[in-house]
């Protein structure tokens, strides 16, 4: 009896253990970069992000326009960016697609695989100094349905 009290003691500290546990990816190693749906999710040039309720994995492939006024500038207009991605399915056998958001209202969101993507926001702020390396802008994505 006490060998089997033991053993359920045991076996019930390991599911309690477990149940919090990171998903793993095939080669054993936790997964981070994973998000629930809808949810807003920021990435780096060549940055990339899988959205399993959408079973999307969204790349952030490069800025391919940045028109925006620069923060120390009084401008007449706002200017826009386009941000370039490709989205995946993560099950499935469709090709990729390239999309291209802007900032612009109207082309800030676009449906791939009928799941909706708007663009929220591209950093660092333009300055009329300086020129944006493609390596520190981040955008900011909604990935399902807007708030």
């Amino acid at each position: 009896m006490k060998t089997s009290r033991a053993f359920l003691l045991m076996a019930a500290t390991v599911l309690v253990a477990c149940a919090g546990a990171p998903a793993n990816d095939p080669t054993g190693a936790p997964n981070r970069n994973v998000a629930a749906l809808p949810t807003t999710i920021t990435l780096a040039p060549g940055g990339s992000m899988q959205v399993e309720q959408a079973n999307l994995s969204i790349r952030f492939d490069s800025i391919t326009a940045d028109s925006r006024c620069p923060s120390d500038v009084q401008c007449v207009q706002a200017g826009w960016a386009t941000a370039a991605l490709t989205v995946s399915q993560l099950s499935g056998i469709m090709s990729a697609q390239r999309v291209a958001l802007s900032t612009t209202p109207g082309k800030d969101t676009v449906s791939s695989y009928g799941k909706p993507l708007k663009l929220l926001k591209v950093t660092p702020a333009a300055v009329s100094t300086t020129m944006i390396p493609q390596s520190t802008y981040r955008i900011e994505l909604l990935v399902g349905a807007p708030k």
